[in-house]
């Protein structure tokens, strides 16, 4: 009876496979019934050769197998169908395991079905200095992440370079998947079914091994490209993981961060010979710059192999960019109203204004959501294509009697957030603006809003600035009203509005611990899922903006003043950002 299976894949790494198995060798421990399940994938090398002279130590297995190249995934299925072992160990060829690495995993093993062990990364000649900088960040934040007790483990933790699974788990779900041929994701699949399958995961810090291979520039950046097209398959499998991906960020990312991905998108040829030059960059400003910086341009080299590799794979920038858009605009409205109070005309759009907005987003071929429907969409993953939220502050009257026949014009439904205690009143939060306090809709008009399939949000009871009261009081101003709010609508009540768009993270986590699904703030971005989801900015709209403000704004997140102004600063920012501390004597 096997206890253990150690499947590695190669692929002409001769000297790099037989010294990770003479070191596995080494770790031998009698108690442990143990086979190793080499698979030649492909290999020209005298691999086969070489393992076939290696001293086997009494109570070990080593069993080579030869065959035509098949990708990682597929020389890894070949291993679990050889292997006999009750856990299946997958290690890659190009690691160092470090003492008692088996031992490790076969303990953790008794806790857990699956194990993910700790790697680290060891330098090898040729890697560029850059890469090695950006492997051993990227090893150390995990093993930080993973190592928190009670971490959840998602399946991009999981890397098949140091796994180990019980045979029957991996049997059952089919193994690794042979679609994914290039670079990139095949353990990122492996482990999400794993995970939809129920088995129960670790982390072993202690079942640890070094990477150590060689990665010259080129392979890196074909490496980006391939995981572009790598990523497709993983999202078109598991579409709700697509906000934890560098696929799903396209519209998410810094502002030239964008840029180099839209470049790509748009010449994707241009996009590689571009992150060529990119990366020679690092070479060339590291005596002048940072750290932070060398790695920020490497990131972009990255980047623009990677979208190159998504673009190659669609076929089309226009396909691309649909395909790959995992954001909409969500629109804050106050009053809608010809006479507002003065102090207060600019949150009070004109009505025929707000017409033409309305019908212009009917033209564009918009569709209108509530906000808990556009959080349903965000969830499932799938691209979205001309999606808009519309929102209302405070629950004045004119939402009911004005704003609410325009949008019936258009089949738009809206999400109206409501201040509990001032139902029916007027809005007294605006009293330092003089006695004209606009007057808000009563419950009989909130419930006709309701049943035109509106929803009916919570905006506390009592309209506070929630950074400015104590934090008792805000967690009644978040708390108190929604049960009351959810007994005159009828229906559950599950998105909320900060007042004036202000909140700290520590009122987020109390929204979010009250079981909201949601809260919005206001802000200039569009929403992705990736967002914080308890401070979800909204694009405030004002009465100044006009169509063109409106066009950019559903774009960009930005109308024509605010785009402007972000373009001139951005010299400022960037200087501000490069300028060195001043020492105070």
């Amino acid at each position: 009876m096997v206890d253990l299976s150690i499947v590695i894949p190669s692929y002409n790494r001769r000297d790099s496979i037989c010294a990770l198995v003479e070191a596995l060798f080494a770790q031998h421990d009698p108690a442990i019934e143990t086979e190793i399940v080499a698979v030649l994938d492909g290999s020209s090398d005298g691999s086969a050769e070489a393992l076939a002279h290696l001293k086997v130590p009494p109570g070990m297995r080593l069993h080579v197998h030869t065959q035509d190249n098949r990708g990682r995934a597929g020389a890894r299925n070949t291993g679990i169908g050889l292997a006999h072992g009750d856990v299946v160990l997958f290690l890659d060829d190009d690691v160092v395991p470090q003492t008692g690495l088996l031992a490790a995993h076969m303990r953790a093993q008794r806790e857990a079905d699956a194990v993910l062990g700790r790697i680290d990364h060891l330098d090898a000649p040729g890697t560029p200095r850059v890469i090695s900088e950006q492997e051993v960040i990227f090893y150390r934040e995990r093993h930080a992440l993973l190592s928190v007790p009670g971490a959840p483990i998602r399946a991009t933790d999981v890397f098949a370079g140091n796994l180990s699974v019980k045979l029957a788990r991996v049997r059952e779900i089919g193994g690794f998947d042979e679609a994914f041929t290039g670079y990139g994701c095949e353990d990122w699949d492996l482990g999400q079914r794993l995970i939809d399958a129920g088995v129960v995961f670790a982390y072993a810090g202690d079942a640890a091994v070094f990477h150590k291979s060689p990665v010259t520039a080129t392979r890196w950046r074909r490496n980006a490209w391939q995981e572009g097209r790598s990523q497709l398959t993983f999202v078109a499998k598991h579409p709700t993981l697509t906000p934890t991906l560098d696929i799903g960020d396209l519209h998410e990312a810094t502002w030239p961060a964008r840029f180099t991905a839209q470049f790509a998108i748009q010449f994707p040829r241009l996009g590689m010979a571009a992150s060529a030059v990119v990366f020679r960059l690092t070479t060339m400003t590291r005596p002048a710059a940072g750290p932070a910086i060398v790695q920020r341009i490497a990131f972009h080299s990255w980047r623009l192999a990677f979208w190159s590799g998504v673009r190659t794979t669609i076929g089309d920038s226009s396909a691309t960019r649909t395909a790959c858009r995992f954001c909409a605009p969500i629109l804050c409205y106050h009053r809608i109203c010809d006479d507002p109070n003065p102090a207060l005309a600019d949150w009070a759009v004109r009505p025929d204004e707000f017409r033409r907005q309305m019908r212009l987003l009917h033209r564009l071929g918009y569709r209108a959501v509530t906000l808990q429907r556009l959080i349903e969409i965000f969830e499932s993953g799938q691209p979205i294509d001309k999606v808009v939220a519309i929102t209302f502050d405070d629950g004045y009257v004119d939402t009911v009697t004005t704003a609410a026949p325009i949008l019936d014009e258009c089949a738009f439904p809206a999400t109206v957030f409501v201040v509990t205690d001032y139902v029916g009143t007027t809005a007294a939060w605006d009293a330092e603006y003089g006695n004209d306090m606009a007057p808000l809709a009563t419950w009989d008009q909130l419930r006709t809003l309701r049943d035109r399939g509106w929803e009916i949000g919570y905006h506390t009871r009592s309209h506070p600035d929630l950074k400015t009261v104590p934090i008792e009081v805000a967690t009644r101003e978040i708390v108190d009203g929604r049960c009351r709010l959810e007994r005159e609508i009828g229906q559950p009540v599950t998105s909320f509005a900060y007042p004036y768009g202000e909140f700290t993270l520590a009122i987020a986590k109390i929204a979010q611990e009250a079981g909201y699904r949601c809260a919005v703030t206001l802000g200039q971005r569009l929403a992705t899922p990736a967002a914080l989801r308890y401070g979800i900015q909204r694009i405030p709209i004002v009465r100044d903006d006009s169509t063109l403000d409106l066009r950019l704004s559903l774009a960009t997140g930005f109308g024509l003043r605010g785009l402007a102004g972000f373009v001139l600063a951005t010299p400022i920012r960037v200087w501000r950002g490069r300028r060195a501390p001043t020492v105070q004597t």
